[in-house]
């Protein structure tokens, strides 16, 4: 992460979306956001005690996260990416759902109805 002092750029953008959709006259019980969190990103998701212990500072991106679970957003985690920067579901915040893997996840939100919008630069 380039600033981890700051709200990763990927959650602003998750951020952005919810809020384009209100400011466009969408309904908040009309939008449904599914962020799905892999590669390099999982490090913005960590708990507040293992992002304390990895960068001496506070998660700023919990209190984002919190605020867009509770306007109705989903967060999923990429297993892959889990094993792949060794971290177990305890170095996780907790609003954020496990899932086998990112490209499992795309197809299973696909089926349901979601589209693919990529916010991400990876």
């Amino acid at each position: 992460m380039k600033d981890s002092t700051a709200i990763h750029p990927v959650i602003l953008e998750v951020a952005r979306t919810y809020n384009l959709n209100i400011a466009n006259g969408v309904p908040a019980e009309k939008i449904h956001i599914a962020a799905v969190i892999h590669g390099g990103l999982v490090q913005a998701i960590l708990s507040e005690e293992a992002y304390q212990k990895k960068y001496q500072t506070s998660n700023p991106n919990l209190a984002a996260i919190k605020a867009l679970e509770n306007a109705g957003d989903k967060f999923y985690v990429c297993g892959q990416s889990m094993g792949f920067y060794n971290h177990s579901s305890k170095h996780i915040t907790p609003l954020v759902k496990m899932a086998i893997s990112a490209k499992t996840t795309f197809i299973i939100l696909d089926q349901m109805g979601y589209s693919y919008l990529n916010v991400s630069d990876d």
